[in-house]
């Protein structure tokens, strides 16, 4: 390969990294990371909060929506283990306005986890 069709191929790649974070900015306004983790003990609860911003947003009211510039959110996960393969979570979606206050903004259960038993696994049989 030559430099030239080396340093074509570079800058191409060079410029589509500067391009490409431009085109897909965008992203929810209650966005939370989804991540993987065991599934709850059975009996056990497990609270976490998370918190986001939006730097740059929408600056009018829309159809009833507030504004998202410069708001922030705080989301309450609350996570409950049933089962030694069974779990649900809830969530709690809050928005702090810079002219409005604190505000909800809705709930919902939108997890529910359970794991595949496997024949060997008699543990996780027994009631």
């Amino acid at each position: 390969m030559s430099w030239k069709t080396s340093a074509r191929r570079w800058l191409t790649v060079v410029g589509l990294c500067l391009w490409w974070p431009s085109v897909i900015a965008a992203q929810g306004n209650f966005e939370i990371q989804v991540y993987g983790s065991e599934t709850m003990e059975p009996g056990k609860t497990m609270f976490e909060l998370h918190s986001n911003t939006a730097i740059r947003g929408t600056t009018t009211r829309e159809e009833g929506v507030f504004p998202t510039q410069h708001a922030a959110h705080e989301t309450i996960e609350i996570t409950q283990g049933f089962t030694p393969w069974f779990e649900t979570g809830f969530y709690i979606f809050t928005s702090i306005q810079p002219d409005a206050g604190w505000k909800w903004v809705g709930d919902h259960i939108p997890m529910m986890r359970g794991e595949s038993l496997r024949e060997d696994d008699e543990e996780l049989r027994r009631p």
